[in-house]
């Protein structure tokens, strides 16, 4: 999305996910069991028996969401979805990208210069609340508000899990002298900063060339990305 210049962003990034509500996911959809069929799911899921209910239920929600979408445009209410989609489809992806400092320019830990590898994980991540509940919370978040012990225990499949093993990561890192931040709240901390950087920073070729905001949108590079992204949406790159 960083590559788009800065003004075509919200429209493109959204036209790019409605493209994968149709027909990019059933487009992935049929290459990923296409894959299945021809080269096993041996390295997936060990066997048919484990990973035919990720397949079926891969399709089956595909199904759903499409579904919705013609229910509302039967009733006469396409606007109303496409309201709560464009609403559900921009929260998400900040929530995605609310619990790493992405945005900032340099790093507050660095692996290169032998940095403990915990360490460099607590220091670059957020714990996230939205409520202030740590279990409403986890759940609104998808399991990522416990961001922390997720990347120090990256096996634990449960964002409750997390929750559940957040005082004993905390306490050993106390005893490494890593100081245990408050959680960053969604909203006010975290949105206003993304939202600046991820909606209104210059597009990555901008930056690259010193281009104004003019020249960046209507640079020929950044026209032609601008419909290779629309298209990509399409055929279901990025959809998962």
């Amino acid at each position: 999305m960083m590559d788009l210049p800065r003004y075509y962003r919200i429209p493109l990034h959204t036209l790019h996910k409605l493209g994968h509500v149709f027909p990019g996911m059933f487009v992935r959809s049929f290459e990923m069991c296409s894959y299945a069929v021809k080269h096993g799911v041996k390295d997936f899921y060990g066997s048919w028996q484990r990973g035919l209910p990720h397949y079926l239920g891969m399709l089956v929600m595909r199904f759903l969401l499409l579904g919705e979408l013609v229910l509302f445009w039967m009733q006469g209410d396409l606007n109303a979805w496409l309201i709560q989609f464009c609403l559900t489809l921009w929260i998400s992806t900040f929530m995605i990208v609310a619990s790493h400092d992405f945005e900032e320019e340099e790093s507050t830990a660095d692996l290169s210069q032998g940095q403990d590898w915990a360490t460099f994980q607590i220091k670059n991540s957020y714990d996230l609340t939205m409520i202030g509940n740590k279990y409403v919370d986890c759940f609104l978040s998808a399991g990522l508000s416990p961001h922390r012990v997720h990347h120090v225990l990256p096996f634990q499949r449960s964002g409750f899990a997390n929750i559940a093993s957040e005082a004993i990561v905390r306490d050993e890192a106390e005893k490494m002298g890593i100081e245990w931040l408050q959680p960053k709240n969604f909203f006010g901390d975290r949105l206003p900063i993304m939202a600046k950087h991820y909606l209104f920073s210059p597009s990555r070729l901008a930056k690259e060339n010193n281009l104004n905001v003019l020249a960046e949108h209507v640079n020929p590079q950044a026209l032609r990305t601008s419909v290779q992204y629309m298209i990509k949406g399409v055929i279901g790159i990025g959809s998962i």
